[in-house]
């Protein structure tokens, strides 16, 4: 829906704010939370060496129940501030609830 404009933020070093704030832009709806939900993801093949782990942000729309995925790396040293510092933009999906007219 929103891909052309999602994958230019893709791969560029922003703080969670400035990610929720171009959510808004891009899709023209408020979101409920401007921090986003976020949760750890945890590999399947863990490499200890890295110096980064990866995250998941989740922001709801304020528009029928549709909500944002931003995948995003960060430093394993600033994980406990998330909210405070850049991040790297892995991957940006939309997910949408609504029900589409049917053709």
């Amino acid at each position: 829906m929103y891909e052309p404009e999602f994958h230019e933020l893709e791969g560029k070093k922003m703080t969670l704010k400035q990610v929720s704030e171009a959510i808004e832009k891009i899709s023209g709806y408020q979101l409920e939370q401007p921090t986003g939900q976020i949760k750890r993801i945890v590999a399947q093949k863990p490499n200890f060496e890295s110096d980064t782990d990866t995250f998941q942000a989740t922001y709801k729309l304020n528009h029928l129940g549709d909500f944002v995925d931003v995948t995003f790396t960060a430093l394993k040293s600033e994980r406990e501030r998330l909210n405070d510092v850049q991040v790297t933009i892995q991957l940006i999906t939309y997910i949408t609830r609504s029900k589409l007219p049917q053709a």
